[in-house]
């Protein structure tokens, strides 16, 4: 694939690998950051990519891989954060877990994706793979049939994921007072 060619492809298919990753990590700087890696891996590998296939999947697939070492990376680096502090007297250091919330969601992810923060907290329990399922689904508009190929899951699942993604935030949301946010996610 020429770089021309592979430019075009990446500029079409880039909003759904960044949705998959927003959706594994909660985090729109991680998924800035997964993009970019996504795409000097697809660059590199680019002889690898077979023509007539889907390039978005393929894209898609190598940012979710990114997207999961980039967590389990994140989870490492928290354990290690928490363990020194344990270790440590800090008395409330700027990096110690009792100043610092290690886990919250990037504040950018809801308004890259026009949510409110209480709809923002109830995405990130569910669970990664549905979050990505739901997210390809309301923001992007994804079929399910594409759900199934850029997440390589059976299109049954991938309706689950979602059906059982939309009842979950309607039941949080409801439990917090909010029953209109869910609207959206009913598509």
């Amino acid at each position: 694939m020429d770089a021309e060619t592979f430019m075009q492809e990446f500029r079409r298919a880039s909003r759904r690998p960044w949705v998959v990753a927003a959706g594994i990590l909660v985090d729109a700087h991680a998924a800035d950051d997964v993009l970019q890696e996504a795409a000097l891996i697809a660059w590199r590998k680019r002889a690898e990519f077979r023509p007539g296939t889907n390039f978005a999947a393929w894209i898609c697939q190598i940012a979710r891989h990114v997207a999961l070492r980039a967590r389990q990376a994140r989870s490492m680096r928290i354990g290690l954060e928490i363990d020194r502090h344990e270790i440590s007297d800090t008395h409330g250091s700027p990096n110690s877990p009792s100043t610092r919330d290690l886990t919250s969601p990037a504040a950018q992810l809801p308004e890259r994706l026009g949510l409110s923060d209480e709809l923002a907290r109830a995405l990130s329990s569910l669970d990664e793979t549905a979050r990505a399922c739901l997210l390809l689904r309301t923001v992007l508009d994804c079929s399910y049939e594409e759900i199934a190929e850029l997440l390589q899951l059976p299109q049954g699942t991938a309706m689950s994921h979602v059906h059982r993604s939309r009842q979950r935030l309607k039941e949080l949301l409801s439990a917090e007072g909010l029953k209109d946010e869910t609207d959206r996610w009913r598509k």
